[in-house]
């Protein structure tokens, strides 16, 4: 997966996919019925309520993208195995099931990608700030437990949304960062903030840019699938 975190290509997909945004959802909305229009909102809003209640008692929850991602392609595998039950199932419904399933394993790359990326930076961050109580072995075990704390954070400040709805008063990733940091030994490590735990832009926002753009492909598949599906049953 280094291709997705080099070069201007996470850039030109997503600008792919964000272009005439408008008229894409214009021309969609003009296929959709009732039915199909009540069943997407269905699916969006139970991931968003899910997403948002498993926030409030899990101290790390699922990326929100990704969680997304898993619920579009859920509500996809639904509304293919109904075609499957009915008998309707042609070419289109399976090549839109296939393209799903590869999307989804794409997102969870990138997820891969970004860890690999986050834990590389504890890395170094530790070792520059260590002190002569820590030795070079530790820094593994100590990056890992900074990573399994923390999680990953592909935009710092994308979850203040959360204050406005569910009375969150802190960001999910900015309190991780904070809860990371007190598991590090006094006296091993300098002069560490919360701060120095995220990413550099320019890896993390490549990253990014292929995590949206996943995540928005998946719906546009799942949109379709089941304006098609209306259409043949």
């Amino acid at each position: 997966m280094d291709f997705i975190a080099s070069g201007r290509l996470p850039y030109y997909f997503f600008s792919m996919l964000s272009c005439n945004l408008l008229s894409l959802i214009s021309f969609l909305w003009k296929l959709m019925t009732s039915e199909t229009i009540a069943f997407i909102a269905a699916v969006l809003i139970i991931a968003i309520l899910t997403w948002v209640l498993r926030t409030l008692v899990e101290s790390d929850p699922d990326p929100f993208f990704l969680n997304l991602t898993f619920f579009a392609y859920v509500g996809q595998c639904i509304k293919t195995s109904e075609l499957i039950r009915a008998g309707c199932v042609q070419r289109s419904i399976i090549y839109l099931i296939l393209l799903a399933t590869f999307t989804v394993l794409i997102q969870v790359m990138i997820l891969r990608t970004q860890k690999r990326a986050t834990l590389a930076h504890y890395k170094k961050l530790l070792s520059e700030s260590k002190t002569d109580k820590c030795s070079d072995n530790e820094i593994e075990h100590w990056a890992v437990s900074l990573l399994h704390v923390s999680g990953i954070d592909f935009h710092p400040g994308y979850y203040k949304w959360l204050k406005l709805i569910a009375f969150v008063f802190t960001e999910p990733r900015e309190k991780s960062r904070e809860d990371a940091l007190s598991i590090l030994p006094g006296g091993h490590f300098n002069g560490l903030t919360p701060g120095q735990l995220i990413v550099g832009d320019e890896p993390r926002m490549k990253l990014w840019y292929w995590y949206l753009g996943i995540c928005l492909l998946s719906w546009l598949l799942f949109v379709v699938e089941v304006i098609v599906a209306s259409k043949k049953s």
